[in-house]
């Protein structure tokens, strides 16, 4: 019979590779889906390593600035203390002086009024009356109320 045959063959492959590359939201990450045969790296930059140096660095700063206001506070709190003992001693003293003061002049007051009291009624004890006692009689009801209106004086004096 005559005739040759022939075959032949052929074939076609297709691949179809479906890559994407997208931001979500704000920029809130990215995302690579279907990337055959790749390595994808994603890096922060450090960015978290130096937030967390950050927030380290300022609750350091803020225990640093904890302790300088308490050593400021104890500091003046002791001045203060210190200032008003003074003031409480200074006051004290100034007391001690005024009642000192006017004890010593209570003091001298009555004795001026006893020693008044009794040169008056030494007068009147010796008197030698020629009108029979009535001289004695008119003079010791004066001394005595000379003296007691020179003690109301100072007693008043006194309670001021």
């Amino acid at each position: 019979m005559g005739g040759g045959s022939s075959s032949s063959r052929s074939s076609n492959t297709t691949n179809n590779t479906n890559s994407q590359v997208s931001l979500a939201g704000d920029n809130e990450g990215l995302i690579l889906s279907n990337v055959s045969g790749s390595t994808i790296s994603i890096t922060d930059h450090n960015a978290i390593n130096e937030a967390m140096r950050l927030a380290g660095d300022v609750i350091d700063q803020s225990g640093e600035n904890l302790r300088t206001t308490n050593a400021l506070i104890e500091h003046n709190t002791g001045q203060v203390f210190d200032f008003a003992d003074d003031v409480l001693a200074a006051n004290t003293r100034s007391t001690d002086k005024a009642f000192d003061f006017a004890s010593k002049n209570t003091n001298t007051a009555f004795d001026a009024i006893t020693g008044n009291l009794k040169q008056a009624l030494a007068f009147v004890n010796t008197a030698n009356s020629p009108d029979g006692g009535l001289t004695v009689d008119i003079i010791r009801p004066l001394a005595y109320g000379s003296a007691a209106v020179a003690a109301a004086y100072i007693l008043s004096r006194a309670v001021k």
